[in-house]
């Protein structure tokens, strides 16, 4: 099946499992572009610039965890639940163990494929759009990185909803 709309840019391969000792503040992404901001977490760096359609990357300077961000209209007309049972599908197909959380506001998949752990938050956006973020990280840090989910999730917010989809 193809993923018909957000397609991330952080790699689904092998992640280094050594990671460094992590800062205590969290800092906010904004992108004016897509109209919504995110909390990174503590010692995650920023790629050098945005993909062309505006997702943006974070990582760990270790590689042991990486963050993708999304936001953007859907390119078919689907919900943000049909897009999550896409994305399921997707992730299943490709050979995860994929577990799914929602509300009516948002769903939640998370999963394992070897040593892999994957996070993924999809909710949508002034109406007919999404935002998401994906959380990539290996096994052998996950004391480390999985504490800090709850603060992830709540801190996935909309933002400027001026934005239109010509915009973005």
């Amino acid at each position: 099946m193809k993923l018909r709309t957000f397609a991330f840019a952080a790699p689904l391969a092998a992640l280094a499992t050594a990671t460094a000792a992590v800062a205590q503040s969290w800092t906010t992404y904004q992108s004016e572009q897509h109209g919504f901001e995110v909390l990174v977490p503590p010692g995650f760096e920023p790629d050098a610039e945005p993909s062309v359609n505006g997702e943006r990357g974070f990582a760990l300077p270790s590689g042991a965890a990486e963050l993708a961000l999304s936001a953007g209209p859907s390119e078919v007309d689907i919900t943000f639940l049909v897009y999550a049972d896409q994305f399921q599908d997707f992730l299943v197909n490709a050979g995860w163990t994929i577990e799914r959380e929602e509300a009516a506001d948002w769903v939640t998949l998370s999963g394992t494929a070897g040593e892999s752990v994957i996070r993924i938050r999809i909710e949508p956006r002034c109406g007919d759009r999404m935002m998401a973020f994906m959380l990539l990280y290996a096994a052998a840090v996950a004391a480390e990185i999985e504490p800090l989910i709850p603060e992830l999730d709540a801190g996935l917010s909309e933002g400027d909803c001026s934005v239109t989809p010509e915009d973005d």
